[in-house]
């Protein structure tokens, strides 16, 4: 602010000269600028006034300021850690010996002993005396067998077992085959009365199997039918034959089977 009344103070100054120059140069109206040179006048010194009082203000030090009021109070501080856990307790003492029990109840009885071992032998007896030989016998007249007991073939080939399979390269076929004929015992002595479990068995496609019980009375023929088994059904084909049970084994009247790669089967 000094400077700036400084500056002014000199363009007063500047006036002054120019009006003082003036004057010299134009009498005519020196005493109009004198007014003027007059109010110039006073309005420096009103600035020059100003200007000591501002200098005045400058080099003294301000007053010390008010107090400021308190401040806000500060949020709470965080919460402190756990602290660390306590040593285990020692032992406790130990507790006094209880008081004696009262006695038990009497066991039940124990289970009976294993059974003795078996004694020896006693000694054989002495062999008594052999018995005198019978006489011959007879044969009554009402057990004398037909005639096909005594007038057969025999069927003794190995591959009629019913037992014995194949992986259907066996075509075998009793095409022909005819009259009473007797199954060897090595093949099993007569015909199977069960359905055999799969085909190609007893050396062909199709076993044949005696579909009922052989006759059980000596001399009997009956008429009874075999079946050959093929796939899942035990009959699909079947034939009829005539049976007689010749006491020591049975005699087979078969006839040539209803196809081929059919044949009859033995027990074994």
């Amino acid at each position: 602010m000094a400077e700036t009344c400084t500056n002014a103070l000199r363009a007063v100054q500047e006036q002054l000269e120019k009006l003082a120059a003036a004057v010299a140069g134009q009498n005519s109206i020196v005493s109009k600028h004198t007014e003027d040179l007059q109010t110039v006048t006073n309005e420096l010194q009103h600035l020059g006034k100003n200007l000591a009082a501002l200098n005045a203000t400058v080099q003294v030090r301000g007053a010390e300021g008010a107090k400021g009021e308190k401040g806000d109070t500060g949020e709470e501080g965080r919460k402190g850690d756990a602290g660390e856990k306590g040593r285990q307790g020692d032992v406790g003492e130990k507790g006094a010996v209880g008081e004696k029990g009262n006695t038990g109840n009497n066991g039940t009885t124990g289970l009976p002993g294993y059974k003795g071992q078996k004694g020896e032998r006693g000694v054989d007896g002495l062999q008594g005396e052999k018995g005198e030989r019978g006489s011959v016998g007879s044969v009554p007249t009402s057990f004398l067998l037909p005639s096909e007991c005594s007038n057969y073939s025999v069927l003794n080939e190995t591959w009629r077992k019913v037992s014995q399979t194949n992986d259907g390269t066996a075509n075998n076929c009793d095409n022909g085959l005819s009259g009473w004929k007797r199954f060897a015992d090595g093949i099993g002595g007569k015909m199977p009365e069960i359905c055999p479990s799969t085909d190609f068995r007893c050396g062909t496609d199709a076993p044949g199997w005696l579909n009922g019980a052989h006759p059980t009375t000596i001399g009997q023929r009956a008429s009874m039918t075999v079946c050959f088994k093929w796939t899942s059904r035990c009959c699909q084909w079947s034939t009829s034959i005539q049976v007689t049970n010749c006491a020591l084994y049975f005699v087979y009247n078969l006839p040539v089977p209803p196809t081929c790669r059919l044949a009859y089967c033995g027990d074994a």
